[in-house]
């Protein structure tokens, strides 16, 4: 069973060979290793064409013009050109265990009808195992939706193997953060089939360049949009519970103030507009009112009164 490894990158010329390295060393050989560009100007692109030349089962791609920018794109790209039963995303600054292939390959074929296999990631600093603490926690305590929403649980990209069969909705390009919550949040959501692993075989890094770390007008949208969608997701299937829709409408109000505080006008009235869609629906419309009436204009005009943004809990 071949595994198709997705690597989205953008300068990481400095770095990318400790991630290429840690792919090569797999224990479990039957994998392609997809490298997907978002236009680098660094020389990612010469330190990765090395790697093509002498492993003829590693390729290299530029993101299509027509696409959007982002990592997302390149994900979704990179999934179309590949020929593995079994898709796995890493992004272009992390390590993989050698025995990260053969821990979910192993999975899969005891578990034939499985849509997923997670496993835990570590966090690194300058190397593997100079930092001792988890990623996060991969382990559902209740409701799997409901974890995944109130952030009692969090899969790690990387750390997530999908037969490709399952994977009919992808990364939104429109999200630059928040994109792989999105992700797995709508697919706990379709009820998937998974089975985690008591293995840790993904390795992040933190360091300061890291993608996703800074702070912006999109990111914000980001992840208020995110939060919407899987909102209407759940309304559709008439599954949005009280407790649910505060966990998504305090990230969403939290993003709300951001655009306020930063003074992004156009994007304030664009977020407003869409929690106008949600009043209808809401379980919270006092609160919504009481938002977009009052908290926003008094923080916009005077600075002061982050504390009128809080959500009264369910």
């Amino acid at each position: 069973m071949k595994i198709s490894l997705i690597i989205p990158t953008f300068n990481r010329g400095h770095l990318i060979s400790e991630t290429i390295e840690s792919v090569i060393s797999q224990t479990y050989k039957n994998w392609e290793c997809i490298i997907v560009d978002d236009g680098s100007i660094d020389n990612t692109g010469d330190i990765v064409k090395d790697y093509v030349d002498n492993y003829e089962n590693i390729y290299y791609f530029h993101r299509p013009v027509e696409l959007p920018k982002g990592a997302n794109s390149c994900r979704n790209f990179g999934l179309s050109v590949s020929k593995g039963e079994l898709i796995n995303w890493l992004d272009s600054d992390d390590i993989l265990d050698k025995s990260h292939f053969q821990t979910h390959l192993d999975i899969h074929v005891e578990n034939n009808n499985l849509c997923a296999s997670i496993s835990s990631a570590n966090t690194f600093m300058n190397k593997v195992f100079d930092l001792d603490a988890k990623w996060s926690n991969i382990y559902p305590t209740g409701d799997e939706v409901e974890d995944m929403i109130s952030g009692k649980i969090s899969w790690p990209t990387p750390g997530v193997v999908w037969k490709k069969t399952h994977l009919k909705n992808l990364f939104n390009p429109k999200l630059q953060s928040s994109q792989e919550w999105t992700f797995h949040t709508l697919k706990l959501i379709e009820k998937i089939n998974f089975k985690i692993s008591d293995k840790t075989t993904i390795y992040v890094r933190r360091h300061e360049d890291r993608i996703g770390k800074s702070i912006s007008k999109e990111k914000y949208f980001s992840r208020f949009y995110s939060r919407f969608i899987v909102y209407n997701k759940l309304r559709a299937i008439e599954n949005c519970n009280k407790k649910n829709e505060y966990y998504l409408l305090v990230v969403m109000i939290q993003a709300l103030k951001g655009a306020v505080k930063n003074k992004y006008d156009l994007l304030i009235f664009k977020l407003i507009y869409m929690l106008m869609m949600i009043f209808v629906t809401s379980k919270y419309k006092l609160n919504i009112l009481k938002i977009i009436f009052f908290s926003v204009p008094v923080y916009r005009l005077f600075g002061k009164g982050e504390g009128f943004f809080k959500l009264q809990k369910y």
